[in-house]
């Protein structure tokens, strides 16, 4: 969780604009009632977005603490490449390019990913890039589904249910 949650803040950072630690705190708790959801245990998770940081970081040291499992192999293998919905497929490589490039060494270590100088560039350009361009993109580009639903449901149609959200 962390990992993906960590990559997510990068990324936005990187595409958008800094956090504040109060923000990044923020969404650990939304995350923390998520993993609830999935019967993860949160009593015993760091409480805010540092600690657990750190604390992954930490485990992820320790020798034989990470584990490549079949779970690790079905996220690897969507990323790489599929199922992926047809009106991403232009952009899919940018996108997996950019999400295993984002993680942490370790975790970069653990799926494969060999580092060099020129994909730490070509990164580096690409979030630029994204940074620059991603005002102008679509919404269908620069927002997630449920936020754009969101969003609709605010300023368009205050009463549009879930079930309504395939026609917009």
């Amino acid at each position: 969780m962390h990992v993906y949650k960590s990559s997510s803040i990068y990324f936005y950072e990187k595409t958008v604009k800094k956090l504040s630690d109060d923000e990044k705190n923020q969404y650990h708790k939304e995350n923390m009632k998520a993993a609830d959801l999935v019967l993860v245990d949160t009593s015993i998770m760091p409480k805010t977005h540092e600690g657990l940081k750190n604390w992954v970081i930490e485990k992820s040291r320790e020798k034989d603490y990470l584990l490549f499992t079949d779970v690790a192999k079905d996220v690897q293998d969507i990323i790489a490449g599929g199922p992926v919905p047809t009106h991403i497929k232009p952009i899919w490589p940018f996108i997996a390019f950019t999400a295993f490039n984002t993680l942490p060494r370790e975790f970069k270590i653990l799926y494969g990913i060999k580092e060099s100088k020129i994909k730490d560039i070509i990164l580096k350009f690409n979030l630029n890039f994204l940074k620059i361009t991603r005002p102008f993109l679509p919404p269908f580009f620069r927002l997630i589904a449920p936020a754009r639903w969101a969003k609709q449901r605010i300023t368009k149609n205050p009463n549009l249910k879930f079930k309504d959200k395939a026609n917009f």
